[in-house]
């Protein structure tokens, strides 16, 4: 049996491992690191939406499913999700949804044109 992987941190660099063993889990912990050194704001929360939308599944069960293995798919779709939001993209137009208290709204494309939130919300309410 192996040691497990250790965490990334000052000073120790992020460990090389094979692509076919990471765990939702350890997963959550890599590109949450990735964007608390990129300085994204709330990295742990912004990881947490795209590996739940790469997993198909809600933020509650990451932590109830964080020893699966993550699949090819799944890593190829968090890996694309993970580039933009470190182009600063937003994580609502990443996913194409904004969540609102318990509501998950939808993001029409032509609301993303860069007016701000209110200048759009202006426009589909007139």
């Amino acid at each position: 049996m192996h040691d497990p992987p250790q965490q990334p941190g000052p000073g120790r660099p992020t460990p090389k491992r094979a692509h076919a063993d990471w765990t939702l889990h350890e997963l959550l912990a890599w590109v949450t690191e990735r964007f608390e050194r990129t300085g994204i704001p709330h990295p742990r929360v912004d990881a947490e939406h795209l590996l739940a939308a790469a997993a198909g599944a809600t933020r509650m069960e990451l932590y109830l499913r964080h020893d699966e293995l993550a699949s090819d798919a799944i890593r190829s779709r968090l890996r694309e999700m993970v580039r933009r939001r470190l182009e600063r993209e937003p994580v609502a137009y990443i996913l194409g949804r904004r969540g609102f208290h318990a509501l998950d709204l939808e993001l029409a494309v032509d609301a993303r044109d860069g007016q701000g939130d209110s200048a759009a919300a202006r426009t589909h309410i007139q």
